[in-house]
């Protein structure tokens, strides 16, 4: 008992540190958000946060586009899903099932994360990942 006591504290330790690492991704993020409001390629620092990885290897490499009308559609999703009154069952932005082909050959594909309700005749096919 002694010993928890002591000790017992260590069981939040991973995950105050990873609390502090998003924390400071977070600020590191701020600050090349301000880089490139000072450059005119985005309205708000806080806009980088609605931009992908890639999107600001793009801009570093001079392939971007307009990181504007990126991060604004990205906010527009984002308030979107914020208006959901229930957490998706499934995975969002097409990692989740999907219609695909015409009405003749329709399938429904990609990899469920829960309980998923379809409606129609399905042929549920199961695989490996090797995990």
């Amino acid at each position: 008992m002694r010993c928890y006591r002591e000790l017992g504290g260590l069981r939040e330790q991973p995950k105050f540190e990873g609390a502090r690492m998003i924390a400071i991704a977070r600020r590191i993020l701020l600050e090349a958000g301000a880089e490139l409001v000072a450059k005119g390629a985005l309205d708000a620092a806080e806009d980088v946060m609605c931009l992908g990885y890639d999107d600001l290897i793009a801009f570093e490499e001079g392939r971007a586009g307009d990181l504007r009308v990126k991060a604004a559609e990205a906010r527009a999703e984002y308030d979107r899903e914020m208006t959901r009154r229930a957490v998706p069952r499934c995975a969002p932005a097409g990692r989740g099932p999907r219609a695909v082909g015409d009405a003749a050959t329709a399938a429904v594909v990609g990899g469920i994360v829960s309980i998923v309700v379809l409606d129609g005749v399905f042929a549920v096919l199961f695989f490996r990942l090797g995990l």
